[in-house]
């Protein structure tokens, strides 16, 4: 993002060549990293051979012109950047300045010259020993065999046991032993197994025995990092999986903004399916075999008190009545008999059937698992490069609220991810302090109306997809099927200032003992507050609590405008009559207009 740059010195970094027992994937780390350590093992003949086998098979296949950035100091930016920068190599001369450091013992026991993918000027850091470009051309040492050699060199362990058989090329590589055998470790729990166990306990001081590497630079754990656990959250979600060959799976959230129609296909035709069927009549509807879950009204029809609008969403209840169809109108949201003389057309057509998935689940009973079609606009176009999926079933997805001790800055792990275990910490009676007041404040400034992707057994596309679909919530439906679990304790202690910063409906507030009243109020009591204090700002005022919040832009279009004027704002008059159009200082200024927000705050 910038040409101007100042150049300081010239360094060395040094970084390992590391991989995973019984794999030859392989990854750098540089020395620098301060907040790792780790204990040598002691390897038995059989394992410290397979140990050379597998060092040989990656140094084969290395490739050390690329570096790898595992900055944990620096943000997001600053960390894609420096990623970018080391992917970028000069050709042809991807060695210069690369030095690689391997043991004598191992270049003796190795059966053949390294080889690397990278062409250019190679060195191996071995008392200045260095070899031409080309490695054939090298001359040849009594230590290492010749690589036109074609005679396998056996490999022969030192001081092998009498009653071990020498091993061989093709033995399997077993387990290693625990990096920190020397060390005693607690047993760790998977956050499965804490919020389980624990949710009732909340909140709590944890470690991490084992780490958590996400797609995300952010969302990053390590092994032996303190961090705190302040609340559980669960969603509600259906599992889709997108149609075809990848059938890669995402969760949806019932509090998505993406569209839905539902696939009627009785004949296993799709071309047809995707046409949609035309019923004369309710007669002709209530035969049908099997009974469309939901249609559209192509006529309008009206007797007595019955009347049904054109192009109006109908589900299908049945036909248990004599002469009557139940159905259940979305557009009308009422329950209405129609009789079979009733001749309005209906039809099955996917692109007039569009419904939120909320509406689906609570509407039509039994529609999951099915096929379905997901709208077409720019917004879906934007979530899925896809259309047809398969709705897989409804799941209730459960994540932990966590903070690193000493900053408010919150995350979400979900409890299913198998690589994390965690040890609770003992807390003194001022760490306990900190870490109750550390919960309120967040608890305090917390939307749960967006899920958190922390699926790491997938592709950067299916993530990124899933993100996506995350940050898609409907308005007005924020808290739809969210579920926040706050201690008792500290519901107490929050003296009823808890707020969310989502509008919408109310999240549910479970916990291990029975609300107060003053509880289950306090939200609309924040709120009243709040607005009675805009209401008493005067014209400057409110033109000043716009420069705070860094919307001076619209300075002009506010002039005259009062704190008690405002509070009568909708985002339809901030858009239309006072000039905001971009969604998200609307969504800003109407948190402050509906009370959500302290003015004092901002």
């Amino acid at each position: 993002g910038t040409r101007h740059i100042k150049l300081i010195k010239t360094a060395s970094q040094s970084t390992l060549l590391c991989s995973y027992p019984g794999t030859d994937d392989h990854f750098e780390l540089p020395v620098d990293i301060p907040n790792m350590m780790v204990t040598i093992c002691e390897n038995d003949e059989t394992e410290k051979f397979q140990l050379y086998e597998s060092t040989k098979n990656i140094i084969r296949e290395y490739n050390p012109s690329c570096t790898t950035s595992c900055r944990d100091d620096v943000g997001k930016g600053v960390y894609e950047t420096q990623s970018k920068i080391y992917a970028s190599v000069r050709e042809g001369y991807e060695k210069k300045g690369i030095n690689l450091k391997m043991s004598p013992e191992f270049l003796t026991q190795t059966e053949s010259t390294v080889k690397n993918k990278a062409q250019g000027q190679e060195q191996i850091g071995r008392k200045g020993i260095q070899k031409p470009k080309n490695p054939f051309d090298a001359p040849l040492r009594n230590d290492i065999p010749d690589v036109n050699d074609q005679q396998e060199v056996p490999i022969i362990p030192k001081k092998p046991s009498p009653s071990m058989s020498l091993p061989t090329s093709k033995m399997p590589l077993l387990p290693r032993k625990d990096p920190a055998m020397s060390l005693p470790r607690p047993k760790g729990m998977t956050l499965q197994e804490l919020a389980s166990s624990y949710s009732d306990k909340l909140p709590l001081s944890v470690t991490a025995q084992r780490g958590y590497f996400g797609k995300n630079s952010n969302m990053q754990i390590s092994v032996g990092e303190n961090f705190n656990i302040h609340l559980m959250k669960t969603t509600d979600v259906v599992e889709v999986a997108a149609t075809g060959q990848a059938m890669e799976k995402y969760n949806i959230p019932l509090n998505s903004s993406c569209q839905l129609s539902l696939i009627y296909n009785p004949h296993d035709n799709i071309t047809e399916a995707m046409k949609g069927y035309v019923f004369n009549g309710v007669m002709e509807l209530a035969s049908a075999d099997p009974l469309p879950k939901v249609v559209c009204t192509l006529t309008a029809w009206k007797r007595g008190d019955k009347a049904i609008g054109m192009n109006e969403i109908l589900v299908v209840r049945g036909n248990d009545r004599k002469k009557e169809l139940e159905v259940f109108s979305v557009t009308g949201n009422q329950t209405m008999f129609l009789p079979f003389s009733c001749h309005s057309k209906f039809t099955t057509d996917p692109c007039k059937l569009y419904m939120y998935l909320l509406d689906i689940v609570d509407n039509i009973p039994g529609a999951i698992p099915c096929q379905a079609l997901l709208q077409d606009t720019d917004e879906m176009k934007m979530l899925f490069d896809f259309r047809h999926v398969k709705l897989i079933k409804t799941a209730s997805e459960s994540t932990l609220l966590c903070s690193y001790p000493g900053t408010n800055n919150h995350f979400e792990l979900t409890v299913d991810i198998p690589s994390v275990t965690v040890t609770i910490c003992e807390n003194d009676e001022t760490a306990n302090f900190q870490l109750y007041e550390s919960t309120k404040n967040i608890i305090s400034e917390y939307n749960p109306a967006y899920a958190t992707c922390c699926r790491d057994d997938v592709g950067k596309g299916v993530y990124e997809t899933q993100s996506k679909i995350y940050a898609s919530v409907r308005g007005g439906y924020e808290k739809k099927g969210i579920n926040v679990i706050i201690p008792q304790e500290i519901l107490k202690q929050m003296e009823g200032k808890v707020q969310n910063k989502a509008p919408g409906h109310e999240p549910k507030m479970t916990t291990n003992a029975p609300l107060q009243v003053s509880d289950v109020h306090c939200l609309e009591e924040v709120k009243r507050t709040n607005r009675n204090f805009l209401a008493s700002l005067s014209e400057e005022m409110v033109i000043r609590m716009l420069h705070s919040m860094g919307l001076q832009k619209y300075e002009e279009a506010f002039q005259g405008i009062t704190g008690a004027a405002m509070c009568t704002l909708t985002e339809e008059m901030l858009e239309c009559q006072l000039g905001v159009k971009s969604k998200l200082h609307q969504i800003r200024l109407m948190k402050i207009i509906r009370g959500e927000k302290d003015v004092q705050s901002v």
